[in-house]
């Protein structure tokens, strides 16, 4: 209980982000379980057109590849479940926001080429 109310208590910023995922390998599945749900897939965006500290632009590397290796082989169904929800909310993001705007530039570009 002192682990969950620590993560919820914690003020969720941009430097607290490395301690909240080490909370991905927590002993409680219930904790690793909220890191996912309550962090990560909450604070992918602030608002819709504004990215927040969790969005998988934002993140290194590192710290994607931590997430996942640690959500999708977890023993707990539950969290394996909630770490599909968040790769499937940072996929419609990462859609929604650039490959859109990619496609569009590659086709203006490919268009003033052929002109």
């Amino acid at each position: 209980e002192v682990r969950r109310a620590a993560l919820q208590a914690l003020p969720l910023s941009p430097p607290v982000l490395p301690s909240i995922l080490e909370r991905t390998r927590d002993v409680d599945p219930s904790i690793r379980k909220a890191v996912y749900t309550n962090v990560l897939e909450k604070y992918c965006t602030v608002s819709e057109n504004t990215v927040g500290f969790t969005h998988p632009r934002i993140l290194s590397i590192a710290q994607r590849e931590d997430v996942v290796r640690n959500g999708l082989g977890d023993r707990e169904s539950s969290v394996k479940t909630a770490t599909g929800q968040l790769l499937a909310t940072w996929v419609d993001i990462v859609r929604s926001n650039g490959t859109k705007k990619e496609e569009d530039e590659v086709k203006k570009e490919g268009v003033e080429e052929l002109i």
